[in-house]
């Protein structure tokens, strides 16, 4: 599968970045900068505050109606990458990080296969089946993106989720575990937001 990162602007500390290949959404170059990478530079600039000499540059406006995050994500999708592992999606301010997890839905409506790889935890967005290798005892959570969400069956952790409808207000989808090294859930409607814990 043709993997790129996608690195955002995010005062967090990055796991290690295992893609060869990265998209930096503006200010997201400033964390890897010197990384013997393959790199473009998507942004207005804005952030990161200068131009770097060497480095392709995607340029957008800076009056727009997107993030540099999304607009990475659509030139992924563009090039032809398959999946996106986005960097820095968490820390800093709140709002940007709700936004970044809508970067999921949006790579999910553009046929990508897209996570977030935090420092404790990855997060992915499906409307479909899912399932993860995961060690038996870690977390899971599970939250609808939208006004519900209703599931037809689980397998493999501690709360089964058979038949549930999870709804915008719900916080039962909090804090499940795995109880096998592989879990996994068919839904019948709408979408959610699968964390994991490393």
């Amino acid at each position: 599968m043709h993997n790129v990162a996608i690195v955002l602007n995010s005062p967090a500390a990055l796991p290690e970045i295992e893609e060869k290949e990265l998209i930096c959404a503006d200010g997201g170059y400033s964390r890897v900068v010197g990384a013997e990478k393959n790199i473009v530079i998507i942004g207005d600039l804005d952030s990161l505050g200068y131009a770097p000499k060497g480095v392709p540059i995607v340029t957008c406006p800076v009056d727009k109606d997107y993030t540099d995050g999304e607009r990475a994500i659509r030139y992924a999708a563009e090039k032809g990458y398959e999946k996106v592992v986005l960097y820095g999606a968490d820390g800093g301010r709140m709002d940007m990080q709700l936004s970044n997890l809508y970067l999921l839905k949006i790579a999910y409506d553009l046929s990508l296969h897209a996570e977030i790889n935090g420092p404790k935890e990855r997060v992915f967005y499906t409307e479909t089946d899912f399932s993860y290798k995961s060690p038996i005892g870690k977390r899971v959570s599970v939250l609808p993106l939208g006004d519900q969400a209703t599931f037809l069956s689980s397998d493999g952790l501690h709360y089964p989720l058979d038949g549930l409808t999870l709804t915008s207000g719900d916080t039962i989808g909090l804090s499940n575990k795995t109880v096998k090294d592989e879990f996994r859930f068919r839904l019948k409607s709408g979408g959610v937001l699968v964390f994991v814990e490393k």
